[in-house]
């Protein structure tokens, strides 16, 4: 039975990846990534890292809640997200990495491992129910240009189908339930992150960055490959691409990021296959080459991963 449960996602992927394979040129997707000028490609990398570093005050935020006695440094968990990044893009699927992500938490803040685990979840949640928000929101523009039907109502679905499902979860668990007393409190704690003017803003503000930053690090990747995108068109896909990101956190992760890209931007006449291949691989380069500098703290994390304190350089 384990051995059933670690093969499945490797064979999800294998398959995700014969698709394809199967519908383009991989020649010609290898020319255009040999192809990428790399001052655009530098560009797109220091973006990713600022939203990284965007990312890591929405962390901050979820953990200090759960950690409301002492301070929450930033820069450890800067340093964290790049190393769990850098670590997804090689392990067999991504809760692994979002498993160390707990496990090193738990050890930098002294903190139960419920918590630690409720901190990575929330951090999850809000930023899919940030970008499902935004995707609902720049829907108009996909409309306005007359894209398929099929396609906006395809994420039309998704991102309020998203939104509902946290939404009967956060509401659902705090019913008083004896078995479910800790889920309770755990989902009043996740509404507390937008339960006020303050804090609902800054929640918005950060899904409102990192859209943009992702948004410009398309525009940027595609100048890269000779492509020109219009900056509607990368911010009004840029939620359904980051959520086809999240949702290999059950297999390995590669094919499903292009199979959205090719299935948003063929059909409706902004790239053909091959491109949307090559940019969305290249997407996976940038990620990539921004959590390089995750490897600085793999010794830290070992130490972590062995009981030890955590080294002065990562406070």
């Amino acid at each position: 039975m384990k051995v059933g449960r670690s093969t499945a996602p490797l064979l999800l992927t294998s398959l995700l990846l014969w698709l394809v394979s199967y519908a383009v040129d991989s020649s010609q997707v290898l020319r255009q990534l040999s192809a990428m000028r790399p001052g655009f490609f530098v560009a797109a990398v220091m973006l990713m890292l600022l939203s990284i570093a965007v990312a890591t005050l929405r962390y901050q935020s979820v953990l200090q809640t759960l950690c409301p006695d002492g301070p929450v440094h930033y820069f450890p968990l800067l340093k964290l997200n790049l190393l769990t990044l850098f670590s997804a893009h090689f392990v067999p699927f991504g809760a692994l990495a979002d498993a160390m992500r707990a496990l090193v938490s738990r050890k930098l803040l002294k903190m139960p491992v419920g918590k630690a685990v409720e901190g990575v979840i929330a951090d999850r949640a809000l930023a899919l129910a940030g970008f499902a928000l935004f995707g609902l929101l720049l829907l108009p523009l996909q409309i306005s240009m007359h894209w398929p039907w099929r396609i906006v109502m395809a994420q039309v679905a998704t991102f309020s189908g998203l939104l509902a499902l946290l939404g009967v979860a956060a509401f659902g668990l705090t019913l008083h339930v004896r078995f479910l007393k800790s889920g309770a409190e755990a989902a009043r704690r996740f509404l507390g992150h937008i339960a006020t003017c303050h804090s609902l803003g800054w929640q918005l503000g950060l899904a409102a960055v990192s859209t943009g930053l992702f948004a410009a690090m398309l525009v940027l990747l595609g100048l890269g490959l000779g492509l020109r995108i219009p900056l509607w068109v990368a911010f009004t896909t840029t939620p359904a691409i980051y959520l086809s990101q999240v949702v290999p956190i059950f297999y390995a992760g590669f094919g499903s990021r292009e199979i959205a890209f090719a299935a948003l931007l063929v059909p409706s006449g902004v790239l053909v296959d091959s491109d949307a291949v090559a940019l969305s691989l290249s997407i996976g380069l940038c990620n990539l080459a921004a959590s390089v500098p995750g490897l600085i703290f793999a010794w830290p994390l070992l130490q972590a991963l062995r009981g030890k304190a955590i080294a002065p350089a990562v406070k």
